[in-house]
């Protein structure tokens, strides 16, 4: 009897940990990663087109799960959520109401230059979350996003009026 009831929790654990995987908005851009020494073109892209909008470093040996933000980005703690679930995993969320930003990728930095993109695929990039993995330790997790995004105006509030002025 006791079995049954372990091998029940067992699988309940399991399907609300597969719900709350399927459930998670963040796509694969560069599945299994790529190394910062040979990176794929995906990656020069991000960097030039897309500006940073929030990151950060997990710094301390002595306390692995810390995530200390960058003051350098223009958003950081108040709008997103970094929660390191392994040494090279983490789960990420953001809530951009009422900011001029919009967040589209992920990028996860690892030691040993190892790195992986993740997308939102939600249309409005204003709220997301999902989990994140990369092959080494992770090191760095920055968010960008087109700046200015189209609560007040700006490039994508531009492209939305150009494209319906077209249809």
């Amino acid at each position: 009897m006791e079995f049954r009831r372990m091998k029940l929790l067992s699988a309940i654990s399991v399907m609300t940990l597969a719900m709350s995987a399927t459930n998670a908005a963040l796509l694969d851009v560069t599945p299994g990663g790529f190394s910062e020494l040979y990176p794929p073109q995906v990656f020069y892209w991000l960097l030039g087109t897309h500006p940073q909008v929030a990151g950060g470093n997990f710094f301390d040996p002595d306390q692995p799960k810390l995530f200390t933000w960058s003051p350098y980005e223009p958003l950081g703690q108040a709008n997103f959520t970094v929660a390191r679930t392994s040494y090279t995993g983490a789960f990420v969320s953001w809530n951009l109401a009422g900011t001029d930003y919009g967040a589209q990728f992920v990028l996860v930095e690892g030691i040993l230059y190892e790195a992986n993109i993740y997308a939102s695929d939600s249309w409005q990039d204003i709220y997301d979350s999902g989990f994140i993995n990369n092959r080494s330790s992770l090191q760095a997790i920055i968010f960008y996003g087109p700046a200015q995004f189209c609560v007040q105006g700006g490039p994508m509030k531009t492209a939305i009026e150009k494209q319906r002025i077209k249809d």
